[in-house]
C-alpha cells in the first residue's frame, strides 16, 4: 500500500469510484509518475487561498468594512502566489502575473458581490475556532480509522440564523443545481459538521467564473462598443466612466448583459432521511474498498473517453500497454516509480540493473 495513511477521504473514494484500476496503481501500488515536473499553479488554488484569508480576517473582525477583507482576500492571494513561485511553478513569470491578476480581479469581485455584511463566520462551540478550512473526522467503519475532509467555510446569515456549509468552487461555466443534486461531497460534509452539534440549514455552493470580466472595445469615435461583451453591467459601466463618458448614453446595455454572471450562490438542502440514505452508501462504499485491497475484488479498468476520463489519466499509459499487450513491465520501470524512490528522471540503465537485481 502506498504512504497515504488509513484514513479515507472524499478525493480518495472519487478515484476509486472513477476508476478502480488507477485506484489500485495510485493507492495500493504506489505508482507516481517519473520525473520532476514542476507544479502549475492553478486558479482554484490561488482563489481558495484568497478565500480562506479573507473570511478568516472576517471571522475575527465581524464587522470589519469590506475594504478590509477585500484587503485580507488580496493578501491571501499574493502569499500564495510567493510560496508557489519559491518552490518552483511550471509558468513563466509573465504568465504568473497574469494568472495572478485574474486570480485577484474574481476573489475581490466575489467579495464584494456576496454582501459580507449579511453574513457572520460560524465559529467551533468548544473551541471558538473559526470554520475556515477546518479539518473534521468521522468514524466510517469498514476497516478505514476514520473519514476526514476539510470543510471550505461554515456562515450564519444573520437576518435569520440559518446556518450553511459553504464550499467554493472556481469554474469556466456555471452548473445548475440538478447537476448537484446527488453530490456525495456535500452530504459528507453536513455529516462530518454534525459531529460538532450545529443545526445546518443546507449547502451554499459559492460559484466563481475563473475568468474575469472582459474589456469592452472602444469604437473609432472615441465611445464604447454595445456589442454584448462577457462583462457585468456594473463592470461595463465602471469602463463608461474610466473613459470619462456618461452611462446614462449607454442604458440600453444593461439590459443587454443583465444575464451575465460572475459569481452564483447555489443553494441545497438535504433531508435527514437523505443524509442517513446517502451516509449509508457511502459506508457499503468504503466497505468495497477495502475488500479490494484484500484481494477479493478485482481492479475493473473504466475505459471512458474525454476529458474527464483515461485523457487525464496519470496511470493511461500503463494501463493501455498492459492491455495492447506491450512491454508494460518497462513503461512501469521507465515512466514510474514508487513513491517511496526518489523522484528523478529516468535513465535507460535505470531498467537494466532493475532487471539484474
Amino acid at each position: 500500500m502506498s504512504k497515504s495513511n488509513n484514513k479515507l477521504s472524499y478525493s480518495r473514494m472519487y478515484k476509486y469510484l472513477h476508476c478502480r484500476y488507477e485506484y489500485k496503481l495510485h493507492y495500493l501500488d504506489g505508482l507516481r509518475r517519473r520525473g520532476k515536473v514542476a507544479i502549475p499553479l492553478e486558479f482554484g488554488t490561488l482563489g481558495h487561498a484568497g478565500m480562506e484569508a479573507a473570511f478568516l480576517y472576517k471571522a475575527k473582525h465581524q464587522t470589519a468594512p469590506v475594504s478590509e477583507i477585500v484587503n485580507a482576500g488580496r493578501q491571501g492571494v499574493e502569499a500564495k502566489v510567493k510560496e508557489n513561485f519559491d518552490k518552483g511553478c511550471a509558468e513563466t513569470k509573465e504568465q504568473v502575473q497574469d494568472l495572478w491578476e485574474d486570480v485577484e480581479s474574481q476573489v475581490i469581485g466575489a467579495l464584494e458581490w456576496i454582501d459580507l455584511d449579511r453574513w457572520e463566520v460560524v465559529k467551533h462551540p468548544d473551541t471558538g475556532e473559526p470554520l475556515v478550512e477546518i479539518h473534521l473526522e468521522t468514524e466510517v467503519g469498514g476497516g478505514w480509522d476514520c473519514l476526514q475532509a476539510y470543510v471550505d467555510l461554515v456562515l450564519r446569515n444573520k437576518a435569520n440564523g440559518n446556518v450553511f456549509v459553504v464550499d467554493h468552487k472556481f469554474r469556466k461555466a456555471f452548473q445548475d443545481y440538478d447537476k448537484e443534486e446527488t453530490a456525495v461531497q456535500f452530504t459528507i460534509y453536513q455529516k462530518l459538521l454534525e459531529t460538532l452539534g450545529l443545526d445546518f440549514s443546507g449547502v451554499i455552493t459559492f460559484q466563481i467564473k475563473s475568468k474575469p470580466p472582459s474589456v469592452p472595445k472602444t469604437t473609432k469615435a472615441g465611445g464604447i462598443s454595445r456589442a454584448k461583451v462577457a462583462c457585468s453591467w456594473e463592470s461595463y459601466k465602471g469602463f463608461v466612466l474610466a473613459m470619462g463618458l456618461d452611462p446614462a448614453d449607454y442604458a440600453e446595455m444593461e439590459y443587454k448583459l443583465a444575464n451575465v454572471e460572475f459569481f452564483r450562490l447555489t443553494y441545497s438542502h438535504r433531508s435527514i432521511e437523505e443524509i442517513e440514505g446517502t451516509w449509508e452508501n457511502v459506508r457499503n462504499i468504503a466497505a468495497e474498498m477495502k475488500f479490494l485491497e484484500s484481494g477479493h475484488l478485482g481492479p475493473i479498468r473504466n475505459l471512458k473517453p474525454g476529458p474527464m476520463g483515461c485523457a487525464s489519466c496519470s496511470m493511461k499509459e500503463l494501463c493501455l500497454a498492459e492491455l495492447r499487450g506491450e512491454d508494460a513491465d518497462y513503461i512501469r520501470k521507465s515512466r514510474y516509480r514508487h513513491y517511496d524512490d526518489e523522484d528523478t528522471v529516468f535513465r535507460p540503465e535505470d531498467v537494466i540493473l532493475l532487471e539484474d537485481e
